[in-house]
């Protein structure tokens, strides 16, 4: 399936190759447009958190491409890079970190200052915006105060602050308590009327089939790509 870029293609992968010494998933094509969301699902172990971080452009195919906004993901430039957004499956966080929500906020922020796309005038309304659209009232909180469900939303928060064109998020309801996932889902909705992607790792196959309209299932045999309604 190759596909010429097109305005609305946002990620576009061409017979890509990824694992470590051998390759976990083979010869993958697929691309993203504008609006689309797209379910990764599959057992633990066939290779889905490693298609993550190789779209991400942390560790290289074994053969292939991936591009972003039409470009190859090891060229694209700091300033187009910030619209690619990242939410990891949580990871061992120490809550005793003397820090509070508006500086775990302000970090993702960094690399928009620096380059001039957000003025530090607008910066705390920034920051206070996304929080409160997360559920949080209060910037300082110290981070030692979460819950693991609070946490989970915090990382969201962190990768929805700059606004990305494109978010890939390993399993990122995992946490996330029952009230909140619905809200969750309805913010993925609004971004997407938007133009916005996604791009969802997930066990949880019943709860993104409200949200997704594209599903990739990897498997150890293999993979296997269908449109979802």
């Amino acid at each position: 399936m190759s596909v010429m870029f097109d305005d609305s293609i946002i990620l576009s992968v061409e017979n890509l190759s990824v694992g470590y010494e051998k390759p976990l998933v083979s010869n993958l094509r697929f691309f993203v447009r504008e609006g689309d969301c797209l379910g990764i699902v599959g057992p633990n172990g066939a290779g889905k958190s490693t298609l993550v971080r190789t779209l991400l452009g942390l560790i290289p195919p074994l053969s292939g491409s991936v591009s972003f906004l039409g470009e190859k993901m090891e060229e694209v430039k700091p300033e187009k890079r910030i619209r690619l957004g990242y939410v990891p499956q949580r990871t061992t966080v120490d809550l005793s970190f003397p820090v509070n929500l508006r500086d775990v906020i302000y970090v993702s922020l960094v690399n928009k200052l620096r380059l001039n796309m957000l003025s530090s005038s607008t910066l705390d309304d920034v920051i206070r915006s996304v929080l409160n659209r997360f559920g949080f009232d209060d910037p300082n909180t110290p981070l030692r105060k979460l819950s693991g469900g609070q946490l989970q939303r915090l990382l969201i928060a962190r990768a929805f602050v700059n606004e990305p064109i494109l978010t890939i998020m390993d399993e990122p309801t995992s946490n996330l308590d029952p009230a909140f996932t619905e809200r969750f889902y309805e913010i993925l909705a609004q971004e997407k009327e938007k133009g916005n992607a996604f791009i969802l790792v997930s066990h949880d196959v019943e709860g993104i089939s409200r949200i997704v309209n594209k599903c990739l299932t990897i498997s150890f045999e293999g993979w296997e790509l269908k449109d979802h309604a």
